[in-house]
């Protein structure tokens, strides 16, 4: 079980106050993201005291899905996936009806043969 978050009543305001004083601490990626962290916390917090939100919408919100290739990823990894091709697909082929009904027929019969 994960241990329980101690709450601090703290407006966005002064989270921002806090960053701009930390500000030259910080590489400017590093100022940029907490920036706007800041600012999808104090978003989403309004949204969740208006009830304005689902739970499905928050989800999409903030947990991004991940759009890279698996091949990159198992790369990254160390985990080498080789050059190989997917073989296509065999072809599909659109049956008639009358060719449908044909097919079931023999299996029909052939079943009630045994």
């Amino acid at each position: 079980m994960q241990p329980r978050i101690e709450r601090i009543d703290v407006s966005t305001e002064e989270l921002e106050g806090l960053l701009e004083q930390s500000r030259p601490m910080l590489s400017e990626d590093g100022y940029q993201k907490l920036k706007a962290a800041i600012r999808t916390l104090g978003y989403v917090t309004g949204l969740l005291e208006k009830q304005e939100t689902t739970l499905a919408w928050l989800r999409e919100l903030l947990c991004h899905a991940s759009t890279e290739k698996t091949k990159a990823v198992l790369k990254q990894a160390g985990i080498e996936t080789g050059d190989q091709k997917r073989k296509a697909p065999k072809k599909c082929t659109v049956m008639s009806p009358a060719r449908w009904r044909m097919k079931l027929q023999t299996r029909w019969t052939s079943s009630c043969a045994r």
